[in-house]
C-alpha cells in the first residue's frame, strides 16, 4: 500500500493560524568537551566516579546508564552510529565517540582528552593543554 500524498506531490510548508505564537527553537547541545578520562570496565562503580568526566569503555549496555548520565562524554571501542552508546548519548545531550578501536589501551584513566562528537575524534592531551 502506498502513502497518501498531498496535492500537488510536494510536501507543502505550513504556518501557525494567526494568533498562535511562533514555535520555540532549541538550543544547540554540546558537541565536543574536554576532560579527564574515566577508564571504566565494569559499570558497577559508582556513578560519582564519573561525575563530570568522559567515560572511556569497551562498550556499553542499558546497565551503563548511571555512568552515562553523570558523565560528560562517551568514547567507546564498539559501536556504530545506532548502537546504545551513540543513541543515548544523543538523548541526553553527552558527546560521544564510537568504534574507537583500542580506546581503552590507549587512553590512560585520569588523562585529559578532548572528544569531538560531530567529527567522532578523541585526542590525548598533555596537561598544559586543558
Amino acid at each position: 500500500m502506498r502513502a497518501a500524498r498531498p496535492r500537488g506531490g510536494a510536501a507543502r510548508r505550513t504556518r501557525p493560524p494567526p494568533g498562535c505564537p511562533a514555535p520555540a527553537r532549541a538550543a544547540r547541545r554540546c558537541l565536543g568537551v574536554r576532560g579527564r578520562a574515566k577508564v571504566v570496565l565494569d559499570p558497577g562503580i559508582a556513578p560519582a566516579d564519573c561525575a563530570g568526566r568522559i567515560l572511556v569503555a569497551r562498550e556499553t549496555d542499558p546497565g551503563w546508564l548511571s555512568l552515562m548520565i553523570a558523565a560528560s562524554g562517551l568514547v567507546v571501542e564498539r559501536g556504530t552510529l545506532l548502537s546504545h552508546t551513540a543513541v543515548t548519548g544523543r538523548l541526553l545531550g553527552v558527546p560521544a565517540a564510537v568504534a574507537v578501536g583500542g580506546a581503552v589501551a590507549r587512553i590512560p584513566d585520569g588523562a585529559w582528552i578532548e572528544l569531538d562528537g560531530r567529527a567522532g575524534t578523541v585526542r590525548v592531551l598533555d596537561d598544559r593543554a586543558r
